[in-house]
């Protein structure tokens, strides 16, 4: 049975200045689990390939099998399903965080973060199959329960047709032929005639290609980062930071739509950029009342609200650089978009479009008080797709937290308790 090993390392080739802090590992191990639990991996690999054309996330099953018999609190928070439901309150957003976060806080390691997998970018390893195979050293480094899961990886991306199917756009198949490729087919070719320095030279001459890409939402994040320093060091560089800020609205301000969206290329996409071009905008002193690009950001995403509430996009916006609507609600989409006109000022404004969102997201919440894992909601320079695994609680749980805290505030306000 498969462990999570949790930092720590052995032999002389492993290097840590920080103590493996963060390292997660997973080992095999014959005798570990009882005949229950070896039973219970067995029956959740089985679901997965026989709905994995229905659900292509693994969900991080195996760790959450391990972590609820190490971390276990002992809490039952019962689900409770919202229905004829109009308008939540500040109890039923409570009760709904409670769960997610008891549940989540069993998930953390012992030193203190949480691991998990993410996926999609797995085009490393075949190139380092095909190196450990051309040198011999397959049998060596990978055992045969490796070698078992990878090929139970490979059998799992065959399609009904019987073909593997092709992921990544062209403009990065374009690149990969290009650029490595070509050296590992030399790779093998000196391998067969010549010694093992002539290959090793080979794969040192791979070039490194390193792209520059100016995004809104990574110029967000740092601008909000800064307003937030100098609050807390008000005189430290102040002149510089002033103008660093100014000109990063600028830029931000500079890549806005005309509809009021900004284009994402490290996450999909129109709604992960406006977030973060709302959320950097608003902490540099915009408004819904002041800025007429805060309004045209709350007009777009108001625009693409579901029917059911939420939000959900497809990742073939990215494709298309055009907004296409996924047919269902997705949490982490849901959670940016709330948090995109929370931050806006849209409680004060006309909080209804929140409610109904945040009931979305209880809905969404499973038994176990946990957000599902949905389709694809990362990206890489808008060129190939995967997941972080802890968006689905990270943001759903930042947007009904904030959410909560703003009817606090209004309430309060009100002169209500």
């Amino acid at each position: 049975m498969w462990k999570l090993k949790i930092g720590g390392a052995s032999g002389p080739w492993l290097r840590s200045t920080s103590g493996f802090l963060g390292r997660q590992v997973w080992e095999f191990d014959p005798d570990a689990g009882t005949a229950e639990e070896r039973a219970e991996v067995e029956r959740m690999r089985q679901n997965f390939t026989e709905h994995r054309f229905q659900r292509k996330e693994s969900q991080d099953l195996l760790l959450r099998l391990q972590y609820a018999k190490l971390n276990s609190l002992g809490i039952n928070n019962p689900k409770i399903k919202l229905e004829n439901v109009t308008e939540v309150t500040e109890e039923l957003i409570s009760t709904s965080l409670a769960r997610a976060l008891n549940q989540w806080s069993t998930l953390q390691a012992h030193d203190g973060h949480w691991p998990g997998d993410y996926s999609g970018i797995l085009f490393i390893m075949p190139m380092f199959i095909f190196s450990l195979y051309v040198t011999g050293s397959l049998n060596i480094v990978l055992s045969s329960e490796h070698q078992r899961e990878i090929c139970r990886h490979i059998y799992n991306h065959q399609d009904d047709f019987g073909a593997f199917v092709v992921w990544c756009t062209c403009q990065w198949h374009t690149f990969m032929g290009r650029n490595l490729l070509g050296p590992l087919l030399q790779l093998y070719w000196h391998y067969e005639r010549n010694s093992i320095v002539d290959h090793m030279k080979i794969l040192i001459g791979i070039r490194l290609v390193i792209l520059v890409l100016r995004s809104a939402e990574c110029t967000a994040s740092v601008l909000d980062a800064l307003i937030l320093f100098k609050e807390l060091y008000p005189m430290y560089h102040n002149k510089e930071i002033e103008q660093c800020t100014e000109s990063a609205v600028k830029f931000i301000l500079s890549k806005q739509r005309d509809d009021g969206s900004w284009y994402g290329t490290w996450g999909i996409c129109f709604t992960y950029g406006t977030f973060f071009g709302v959320k950097g905008l608003s902490a540099a002193g915009r408004t819904y009342d002041n800025s007429s690009s805060i309004r045209k950001a709350c007009n777009f995403l108001l625009s693409k609200q579901q029917n059911t509430g939420g939000w959900g996009e497809s990742y073939l916006s990215i494709e298309t650089e055009v907004y296409v609507d996924n047919g269902a609600p997705h949490a982490v989409d849901t959670a940016w978009a709330m948090l995109a006109l929370i931050y806006a000022g849209q409680v004060e404004i006309d909080p209804a479009p929140l409610h109904r969102a945040a009931l979305v997201l209880m809905n969404m919440q499973l038994e176990s008080g946990e957000f599902p894992q949905e389709e694809h909601i990362g990206c890489a320079n808008s060129a190939f797709y995967f997941n972080y695994p802890n968006y689905r609680n990270v943001f759903p749980v930042m947007a009904l937290g904030e959410f909560r805290r703003r009817l606090i505030a209004n309430q309060n306000k009100d002169g209500r308790t």
